[in-house]
């Protein structure tokens, strides 16, 4: 499956794929994945040492403003740098399971931006921010119409029913983010730098429990593991263009999510049954969350 780009001539002759549609999504390799045709340790160390720099150089460049001419090439950009980190995460052909475990989250820097780059923030007009914010919204809500098919698949084959949700309804864990009303938005109770961090933060949190869940899916297998991973890779999409935005106001992200926020009792869940309820939990929250982050960002960019 290959992303379509919606880009001019010269770029789809250089065949990346860059524009992540509504019906498509990345076939990426997780810390976990196995491809059939890897190939040598010290040549993927190359490949990857290779393509790191190239995004660094693409990443700075964007920065100086070499390569945009319009805000149209800025999204271009934007998801080249969003595609160079997926095709770099490491595969466990090479590495043994439990060291693969121990790779980076994928949520934790999810772009893979160079670590001194707000020394050389550009400022964003109106415009800009308005359309960077909207952006996110879409991407949000591309991931979230994606996240609400997949639920009701997942709850039909599973439970069999279509009343999970009134049977779930009181169970949640409190690792998972507790979503405020969207009430502050009105009453600007909160710092738009709080927001954004506080959104960004959220996905995190659900990143943590969707990567665990990949885990146990191809483990046992699972009935859904490219569902699950097709659902993650949604998600550090709108990850990465959130952190961008972040970057590009300047501010700084003081906390990332890890992976002990969530208990080892939920990690080795034995019963297939806790482990059903526990996915759904955790794929409600994600899909919760997704909506959430949507209409902040919607409200942010009409306020700009």
């Amino acid at each position: 499956m290959h992303p379509t780009g919606m880009l001019d001539r010269d770029q789809r002759t250089a065949k990346i794929p860059l524009f992540l549609s509504d019906k498509q999504v990345p076939k990426t390799n997780s810390f976990r994945d196995s491809t059939e045709n890897s190939s040598s340790t010290s040549n993927r160390s190359s490949i990857i040492s290779s393509t790191k720099t190239s995004t660094r150089f693409l990443y700075l460049n964007w920065r100086k403003g070499y390569l945009i001419h319009s805000f149209q090439r800025l999204k271009n950009v934007l998801l080249v740098l969003v595609y160079l980190t997926l095709i770099t995460l490491p595969s466990s052909s090479s590495a043994p399971l439990s060291m693969d475990r121990k790779q980076n989250p994928r949520w934790v820097n999810p772009c893979g931006m160079p670590e001194d780059t707000t020394d050389s923030i550009s400022k964003l007009n109106a415009s800009e921010k308005r359309e960077l914010l909207l952006q996110i919204s879409k991407q949000a809500g591309i991931a979230l119409r994606h996240a609400e098919a997949f639920k009701e698949n997942f709850t039909r084959k599973i439970f069999k029913s279509e009343n999970v949700d009134k049977v779930f309804e009181e169970q949640r864990y409190d690792w998972l983010p507790n979503l405020p009303d969207l009430m502050f938005l009105e009453d600007n109770s909160k710092k738009t730098e709080d927001i954004l961090l506080d959104s960004y933060y959220y996905l995190q949190q659900v990143a943590v429990g969707l990567e665990q869940v990949i885990w146990d899916q191809q483990d046992r297998p699972g009935h859904f593991p490219s569902e699950f991973k097709a659902q993650q890779n949604y998600l550090i999409i709108v990850l990465c263009e959130i952190q961008m935005y972040i970057n590009d106001m300047n501010i700084k992200i003081n906390r990332d999510a890890e992976r002990s926020i969530m208990p080892e009792s939920l990690r080795s869940v034995e019963s297939v049954t806790e482990s059903n309820v526990r996915d759904y939990i955790i794929l409600r929250t994600y899909e919760n969350t997704l909506e959430h982050v949507k209409k902040v960002f919607s409200h942010l960019a009409s306020k700009v």
